[in-house]
């Protein structure tokens, strides 16, 4: 699954945005449900409405024009290149930080009724799909 997503259809600025993913030690791909960044160089239609932050890429310097688009659109941030490829690598190397995923509580009525059980049969069917961690809460210690 890609950590970041890169659609960037000007050749030069794709090579950059490329180089800089790759420095970063993250995987591009396509847009999907885990992808941790768009990277752009057009406002992106589902920029404003996605949970994927966004960020969009320009060859030189940006004009109004690019901001108010961009900002519209619900665009995070805008990055000049190749003037802010530093900039551009910190936000793809705070991608190497996050750490998403899905939390599933598993909450019992009271102590012997099953709980335990039911989340370690849950979490070892999920360790087949994905990188998964049980722990349990319960104040009494686990049963």
């Amino acid at each position: 699954m890609p950590d970041v997503a890169v659609r960037v259809a000007d050749p030069g600025l794709a090579r950059q945005v490329y180089d800089l993913v790759a420095s970063a030690h993250l995987d591009a791909g396509d847009l999907g449900p885990s992808t941790g960044l768009l990277v752009t160089d057009d406002v992106p239609e589902q920029a404003g409405t996605s949970l994927v932050p966004t960020v969009m890429v320009v060859a030189g310097e940006a004009d109004a024009g690019v901001w108010r688009r961009a900002a519209l659109a619900g665009v995070e941030q805008v990055v000049a290149l190749p003037e802010g490829a530093s900039l551009l690598s910190q936000r793809l190397q705070s991608r190497q930080q996050v750490v998403s995923g899905t939390l599933v509580r598993i909450i019992g009525a009271r102590g012997g009724c099953g709980a335990t059980t039911l989340a370690v049969g849950v979490a070892a069917a999920l360790a087949g799909q994905s990188s998964t961690t049980l722990v349990d809460a319960d104040p009494a210690g686990s049963g």
